[in-house]
């Protein structure tokens, strides 16, 4: 077991794969920001992009002809996608237009042999053999758009899947920084069983997102990383880069969740569990935020022994957030919303990363774009736990790749 396992590994041993075909998709990983592998189904109706590309009646001869087959599609930093289709000699590749094609083609010409073996290997494989995706961080960055800080850790990734309805399983490889040409120094880590999602009666219904991690910064690392807003950070809640980086090294949870508020859509809700010396950081932090808010023209008010801050500016008073202390170290902060008090948070300190959401939901708030994917926007629940692959020349804290496996629920 090394960066991808096992669903389809009797699939990955009952076939070599034909020069033609690997140095096709070598080319493809090296031009396309992304990559992504299907297996036709001649029953079921021919995708749109064949029949855009091919025309009704060659699409319809061809997606019958390559029954059981592996197709890919391929998206370039600009323009429409390339379909890509199997034959006998080798994969076939369509194009919007001639204009499309003649950019792609002088950047094939390009390519050294340098670049062509600059690839994973074990995710070459998957896409020659199985359904899977591979993408680099201009394919994120389109679909995440403003998002695309929160998703730095994830830049480069290749995962593969496997459906079963109503769930699809997925297990792969994400990175800040390129995947490795060879899995030869990656130590795999050890596997966390999945329960299938099921629906839970006892499931809390407003929760849309709920994100554990053991280390806070591993999430913000990228949106702090832009100088602007660290700058903002630091006048105007006095939080100097050296104390932030302590409090980002404390376990977090966060939660999105509905809101019945006319002017709301949501509310975020942030656990954090700091040490003796950091919740002491966090108090004196804490004043000069609370002095920045005044500024603001925000009240200040204790409600249940939280801090909430209030508008005034409307007819009625209206709560903005606030914080909360169960105990030393123990703080949840609210936006949206009082902070809820009814239960501790639950923080698993050294737990993987852990990610539960509603994709349906957040489709229907229009918190994720249209260049998802269909499946995934219509989820009702979807799973991800990521666990860092271990390199040999890299000590603990140095990890940057990470083994993601994830599964996706329609009820």
């Amino acid at each position: 077991m090394l960066c991808f396992v096992a669903p389809s590994i009797g699939l990955l041993l009952s076939r070599s794969l034909a020069p033609a075909e690997a140095n096709a998709l070598r080319a493809l990983m090296v031009r396309m920001q992304l990559v992504q592998s299907d297996r036709v189904t001649s029953s079921d109706p021919v995708p749109e992009l064949w029949l855009r590309y091919l025309g009704d009646q060659a699409a319809q001869s061809k997606w019958k002809s390559r029954d059981r087959q592996i197709w890919w599609t391929a998206y370039p930093q600009d323009g429409q996608p390339v379909l890509v289709v199997p034959g006998p000699e080798g994969p076939t590749l369509f194009y919007a237009d001639a204009l499309h094609e003649q950019v792609d083609r002088d950047a094939t010409r390009q390519l050294s042999e340098a670049d062509l073996r600059d690839n994973p290997e074990r995710c070459l494989n998957q896409l020659a053999k199985t359904r899977a995706v591979f993408w680099r961080p201009a394919a994120l960055d389109r679909m995440t758009g403003q998002l695309w800080p929160l998703f730095f850790n994830v830049g480069h990734g290749c995962l593969s899947w496997r459906t079963r309805s109503p769930h699809l399983w997925m297990t792969g490889v994400v990175s800040n920084e390129q995947l490795q040409t060879s899995v030869s120094s990656i130590i795999a880590p050890t596997q966390l069983p999945f329960e299938p999602l099921t629906p839970s009666p006892d499931a809390d219904e407003d929760t849309l997102f709920d994100l554990q991690l053991p280390e806070a910064g591993w999430l913000l690392q990228g949106l702090l990383g832009q100088s602007l807003i660290m700058q903002a950070v630091e006048q105007n809640y006095g939080l100097e880069s050296a104390a932030l980086d302590r409090l980002l090294r404390s376990p977090m949870r966060l939660r999105v969740h509905s809101s019945d508020q006319p002017s709301v859509q949501a509310s975020l809700e942030l656990d954090l569990l700091l040490s003796p010396a950091d919740d002491a950081l966090l108090k004196s932090s804490l004043t000069d935020i609370a002095q920045t808010l005044r500024s603001y023209g925000l009240r200040r008010r204790r409600v249940n022994g939280s801090t909430v801050w209030l508008d005034d500016a409307g007819s009625t008073p209206r709560a903005l957030g606030g914080w909360h202390q169960f105990a030393q170290g123990s703080w949840r902060f609210s936006l949206g919303e009082i902070p809820r008090i009814d239960q501790p948070p639950p923080i698993l300190v050294d737990a993987p990363m852990r990610l539960r959401l509603n994709p349906k939901r957040l489709s229907d708030l229009g918190w994720l774009g249209s260049t998802w994917p269909k499946r995934f926007q219509h989820s009702s629940s979807a799973e991800f736990t990521l666990s860092p692959l271990l390199m040999g020349d890299r000590e603990p804290q140095q990890q940057i790749q990470f083994s993601l496996n994830g599964q996706l629920a329609l009820f």
